[in-house]
């Protein structure tokens, strides 16, 4: 987070991200994406990172330069990715690509450094649960409209 949050400290230590980075084995990012501040995770990001750290991306593909991490896996800085995002996945997920080149270098190249890089679509929201829940706030929106022309997560 951008600023320290209060209360927290009896579950976790909070530290700065530089610290973080250089640190952590791991890194996964969970935000969003703001187009005002551009990438997060580029080429100075990365090399801020751990010699030998994974990088998760399993919130925003725009938050990431794709070119800077296959950089960064093939030089050896960092063992590996996970990421269930890209920057116009919709060309890529979902489909049956079979027998097909991948127009796309940089994903091409993802693809092709498995099983450094584990690429798979975003199926957070593709849940039993997440599907029921959607369901039902849709369904309680229009019926508070119907009955009363407003409802709580009105926009």
């Amino acid at each position: 987070d951008a600023f320290p949050k209060e209360g927290v400290d009896h579950i976790c230590t909070q530290v700065e991200l530089d610290e973080l980075l250089a640190k952590s084995d791991v890194i996964s990012t969970h935000a969003p994406y703001i187009p005002a501040n551009g990438k997060v995770i580029t080429k100075e990001f990365i090399s801020k990172m751990k010699p030998g750290a994974i990088l998760v991306n399993t919130a925003r593909g725009e938050l990431q330069d794709v070119d800077a991490i296959i950089e960064a896996i093939e030089s050896g800085h960092l063992a590996g990715a996970g990421l269930d995002v890209l920057e116009n996945e919709s060309q890529f997920f979902f489909k049956d690509l079979r027998g097909q080149d991948i127009s796309d270098s940089a994903v091409k190249k993802l693809v092709d450094l498995y099983p450094k890089v584990l690429l798979t679509p975003h199926m957070g929201s593709y849940t039993d649960e997440a599907v029921e829940n959607m369901v039902e706030t849709s369904f309680n929106n229009l019926k508070d409209y119907l009955e009363t022309g407003e409802c709580s997560n009105d926009f």
